[in-house]
């Protein structure tokens, strides 16, 4: 525990999260111990070897309900302030499919947004299991007719020593080229754009020595789906939740002004996406100290799109003290606003979910509804 206390930036964090794990391990291990005796097992051997041929089964059966054939699409992500490519490939054949993801991007030199590939086919089964096997506990059994390709080199398949500390800017993306690509043959279940998720961190020295690290995770809208609205800043795909205001301003000198939805902002369709939301801050007066805020947003230059006549999402916007940094993504390459007193504003728009099919079909009823939650104006309502 010393070696660890004395050699990461946020001790406090990383050692009471150790100490999470620890105690999770104990606990699982007695609950498995306690399996084993009540059903008279040596180990779990035979057990996981029933599940993984039933998951698997359920796999077979859901692929050998698609209609036989080759589908494809391509998405563009920010990159590093040069625009990248994600390509993807998917072959159905009987109740095997094939994913592969030629012609995407070269590895970048800098900028730690390459994906292993282990990452990427972490991200290719994930979105795969929502959509053909929803309701089946994920394990390796779902994922034994699923084989996924990329080339060497690649942002989907990079080799040593490319970073790839940031990959989540690329892997993120991965699954709307697979909903995109089997639009055709799950128009049911697939997700218009979504506005993805960004993170802000903030580090430094209180005023009485104690070091504070304090991370502060925003969601983007979620997509509409064909059946329903986008669900809220929930975060897809990433596994984060959202950190409360008053958790991150009592781990940081950040000030939290405003975190609010932004009306008008959802892809609008049949069935429209989640707002975007309006994050506002500044530090504290008593903080004698500039404040540095880092992160990486998605979504600069490609806003979330929409599926089947609905409306796209909105974009990032990063405004400092009233002027807008965003709007050449190059410019966002410094990865962090310096805060320098208690005056100083940054204010970060998060991108909105994108719509499903044409805004005219959407239920009066609903509408009225939006305008009176203020997620749309009386204006944009009518038009």
């Amino acid at each position: 525990f010393d070696m660890f206390k004395w050699n990461v930036r946020g001790p406090e964090m990383v050692l009471t999260d150790i100490e999470a794990q620890v105690a999770a391990n104990e606990v699982g291990a007695r609950r498995v111990g306690a399996l084993l005796d009540e059903y008279q097992l040596e180990d779990l051997a035979s057990l996981s070897q029933a599940i993984r041929k039933r998951s698997e089964g359920a796999m077979r059966q859901a692929i050998g309900k698609l209609k036989d054939g080759t589908y494809s699409a391509t998405v563009n992500t920010d990159g590093t302030g040069t625009p990248l490519t994600i390509s993807v490939k998917i072959v159905v054949t009987g109740e095997d499919i094939q994913v592969d993801f030629g012609g995407s991007s070269p590895q970048v030199d800098w900028g730690g947004i390459n994906c292993t590939l282990i990452y990427s086919q972490g991200h290719t089964y994930y979105p795969l299991a929502c959509l053909l096997t929803p309701g089946v506990p994920i394990n390796e059994g779902c994922f034994a007719p699923i084989n996924v390709t990329a080339p060497e080199s690649s942002i989907i398949n990079c080799t040593f020593p490319a970073s790839v500390g940031s990959r989540v800017n690329t892997g993120w993306y991965i699954h709307a080229a697979i909903f995109g690509a089997l639009a055709e043959v799950l128009p049911e279940q697939i997700q218009a754009g979504n506005g993805l998720m960004s993170s802000l961190r903030t580090y430094g020295t209180e005023v009485d020595g104690r070091v504070f690290n304090a991370h502060f995770f925003c969601g983007g809208g979620r997509g509409a789906t064909s059946v329903g609205d986008g669900k809220g800043q929930n975060m897809f795909p990433s596994s984060a939740s959202n950190v409360p205001v008053e958790v991150f301003e009592l781990n940081s000198p950040a000030l939290v002004l405003a975190k609010e939805y932004i009306t008008d902002s959802a892809g609008a369709g049949k069935y429209r996406g989640a707002p975007g939301q309006r994050l506002v801050m500044s530090k504290l007066p008593s903080h004698p100290d500039e404040l540095n805020f880092y992160f990486h947003p998605n979504r600069l230059s490609f806003a979330p799109e929409g599926i089947f006549g609905g409306e796209d999402g909105t974009k990032t916007r990063v405004v400092v003290n009233g002027e807008a940094i965003s709007n050449d993504p190059k410019t966002m390459r410094q990865g962090y606003v310096t805060i320098r007193t208690s005056q100083d504003r940054l204010e970060v728009e998060f991108p909105s979910g994108a719509g499903a099919h044409s805004a005219r079909d959407r239920n009066p009823e609903e509408v009225k509804q939006d305008v009176r939650d203020q997620l749309v104006s009386p204006d944009a309502a009518w038009n």
